[in-house]
């Protein structure tokens, strides 16, 4: 795993290598684009394309509702060329969080957003699906669009559970693998551990952010229903299940300091729970022997938002490495 400190002071960016280790070399993963399906789509209203139009002030290369089975999804696309990058938003989040890095990426390659069911000009039920539904809803959803594979996959927040099972299940679709301040499977374990004993001192926050953690059997579920998402709590056990992913393409970016965005917390419970989300992510960018985690500082959760030019770099790594592989 390759480890990256990053950091942007009025617009300059300072990459810095600090630690190379790599594991076992692993087969190579055989990409080949996706047997695509019939195409189904239904094209949108016309609000719906004024509405996205005015959000990229771009226009879309491809633009309609793809017929999934129980759910018309609505998938966006700018530009051409392969490996096609699916941009894939976290909980109750639409594709308008990705408007700055499309700008910045679609010359580079197609490049695609999409809304999961019941949300924007998806149709569907919010039904509580787990990580494996949503890795096979976003398969049907590029096999049946008339999009070209294979696919680089970024994944935002708890995203991450749903794409890692993707690039797991589907590696002949999957040529690449950006994680953007992934949930992990086991965070609410972990952080739960790393919690003071209760205090009649505790803040007001402190009270608050422990009863997130409580009930660890339920944490995805209460977590996501709480956004107007709704992910089964078996989303995590399935994202932990991956033991691997070979050698695919891999990079892995995580906000390194979360002081402005915990409140009223102890400083010392923030900094271990800031090691602990690093060492979480590092795992994450272990799962392939050609992984890498990048620190991002000066951001919150949202860096696609706060700091899309590393969002757009890593992608590019990413792409780079892919196309070198599978011309």
């Amino acid at each position: 795993m390759r480890y990256w400190i990053r950091r942007s002071t009025l617009g300059t960016l300072l990459l810095m290598v600090v630690l190379t280790a790599c594991g076992p070399t692993a087969a190579p993963v055989s990409v080949s684009p996706a047997t695509p399906e019939p195409t189904a789509t239904v094209p949108p209203t016309r609000t719906d394309t004024l509405e996205y139009n005015r959000t990229f002030g771009l226009t879309p290369s491809f633009e309609g509702r793809v017929d999934v089975g129980g759910a018309l999804l609505y998938l966006i696309c700018f530009g051409e060329g392969t490996p096609t990058v699916v941009l894939d938003a976290g909980a109750g989040m639409t594709p308008d969080t990705w408007r700055d890095v499309i700008t910045g990426l679609y010359t580079h390659t197609r490049t695609c957003a999409f809304n999961r069911a019941g949300y924007g000009q998806s149709s569907g039920p919010i039904e509580p699906r787990s990580a494996q539904t949503q890795a096979e809803m976003l398969h049907s959803l590029l096999a049946r669009a008339p999009i070209e594979g294979p696919y680089l996959l970024v994944g935002h927040s708890i995203a991450a559970l749903s794409d890692v099972v993707f690039a797991q299940q589907y590696p002949e679709d999957t040529t690449g693998l950006v994680l953007v301040d992934g949930s992990h499977p086991d965070q609410c374990e972990r952080r739960r551990d790393l919690l003071p004993p209760e205090s009649p001192e505790d803040s007001e926050d402190l009270r608050a952010f422990r009863s997130n953690f409580a009930e660890c059997d339920t944490f995805w579920s209460r977590i996501t229903s709480e956004g107007g998402d709704r992910w089964l709590d078996s989303s995590g056990d399935q994202a932990r299940a991956v033991p691997s992913l070979g050698d695919l393409p891999l990079v892995v970016l995580v906000n390194g300091s979360s002081a402005g965005e915990r409140g009223d917390l102890p400083a010392d419970l923030v900094a271990r729970l800031d090691q602990s989300k690093l060492e979480m992510q590092g795992e994450y960018a272990d799962l392939s022997t050609n992984g890498s985690l990048e620190v991002v500082v000066d951001t919150t959760h949202l860096i696609q938002v706060d700091q899309p030019q590393v969002v757009i770099d890593a992608i590019l790594r990413v792409l780079e490495m892919a196309r070198g592989r599978y011309p």
